[in-house]
């Protein structure tokens, strides 16, 4: 098969590395994946792909754009409607349990009067929950983006959104269930107002009008062949405005660290739209899973308040699960002399780490990455 490099995907970004894995991920979720491979070119650390059905590199930025085009619905006023209805009744059912608190009853008096007069009430709540969750999803370009314009929903919603992706999860066609994997846990309580728990690699969640599943929406219809194209293949030069998941540590744009005023005229943050795209098909190679105080990330490791990113380049053509496989292994986020002798043992040409930091407060707070550093190569 012919190999192709993708010159404009640095692996020492994590935006960069994570858009590879995106293109990986992209082929073998196709009509017609056969095993497409990955290895990383040790004079640059830019990866190199080759799959059965491209010969160049413009075939395959066709091949990826047929598989990441998406189209939004045309009922998003449905949806919206929809939306309200459910909020309404769910309100309905906080009323009706506050009123009957109010009425001090004894116990097993309070649970009958729950039983007669909230039941249908949580009931039509739940019909109509279900009526908006379809209206979303078949009007959303991606049921993936569905749940809302950030990775912050209480957990009876996210439990709701896990449950439908499950319900329409097959063997063939599961990567809804997939990235509910990846986008966190439920808080675990039994307390409805309670938030999810997100992924830390989520790094915007509204502040600062920073919308992470509404950026990928947008991304979703508006990225073009030639944004694809201008990730994978030239010079990055930051030509696009807004719809940035901030993975990339150049968008820190903290005064200390810049020339200009960030806020100022004519200096807008910029990105790279196709990068981030093909990022964000990556996310279901590292799943959460439910762990006290936050959820536990592949790759992801935590050392009291800090939060590290290590991700592994490596040297032989990998498929995909070869690469998921990969992922898994526990010595990429350690730091015991040890263990980079075992990942040198199995392929590996390097470990790259990135630190997630705070920036900003109050309604604009967000996070950013650090340059990476290597840990070893």
């Amino acid at each position: 098969m012919t190999e192709i490099e993708l010159s404009g995907l640095d692996g020492t970004n994590p935006l960069g590395y994570l858009a590879a894995l995106g293109v990986l991920r992209t082929l073998n979720g196709m009509p017609g994946a056969d095993a497409s491979r990955m290895r990383w070119n040790t004079g640059n650390w830019r990866p190199a792909v080759s799959d059965h059905r491209v010969t160049s590199a413009d075939q395959l930025v066709e091949l990826l754009w047929s598989g990441l085009r998406r189209t939004a619905g045309p009922g998003a006023a449905e949806a919206a409607a929809a939306k309200r209805s459910f909020d309404e009744a769910r309100t309905r059912v906080k009323q009706k349990r506050d009123e009957i608190k109010r009425r001090r009853l004894r116990r097993a008096e309070r649970q009958v009067a729950i039983d007669a007069e909230v039941r249908h009430l949580k009931e039509e709540a739940e019909r109509l929950r279900r009526l908006w969750r379809l209206q979303l999803a078949a009007n959303a370009p991606d049921p993936a983006v569905s749940l809302g314009a950030n990775l912050t929903a209480p957990d009876d919603e996210f439990r709701a959104f896990v449950t439908d992706a499950a319900t329409t999860t097959t063997a063939a066609a599961r990567a809804w269930a997939d990235f509910c994997a990846a986008f966190g846990c439920e808080y675990g309580t039994n307390d409805p107002t309670k938030r999810m728990q997100a992924t830390p690699l989520a790094l915007i969640n509204g502040s600062g009008h920073q919308d992470f599943l509404g950026s990928i929406a947008q991304l979703m219809v508006q990225c073009t062949a030639d944004h694809i194209r201008s990730a994978l293949l030239e010079p990055w030069t930051y030509p696009d405005e807004g719809y940035s998941l901030r993975l990339d540590p150049l968008e820190d744009r903290r005064y200390a660290l810049m020339a200009q005023d960030p806020t100022g005229t004519g200096n807008k943050p910029r990105t790279m739209w196709g990068a981030n795209r093909l990022a964000f098909e990556a996310l279901p190679l590292f799943p959460c899973v439910a762990a006290i105080p936050r959820p536990k990330t592949l790759c992801v490791r935590e050392d009291g308040d800090r939060i590290f990113f290590s991700w592994p380049l490596w040297m032989p053509p990998l498929t995909l699960d070869a690469v998921r496989s990969l992922l898994t292994l526990s010595e990429i986020i350690d730091d015991e002399a040890d263990s980079s002798r075992q990942l040198r043992a199995r392929g590996l040409l390097a470990v790259y780490r990135t630190e997630r930091i705070r920036v900003g407060s109050g309604a604009s707070r967000f996070f950013n990455l650090t340059p990476a550093m290597p840990v070893w190569c």
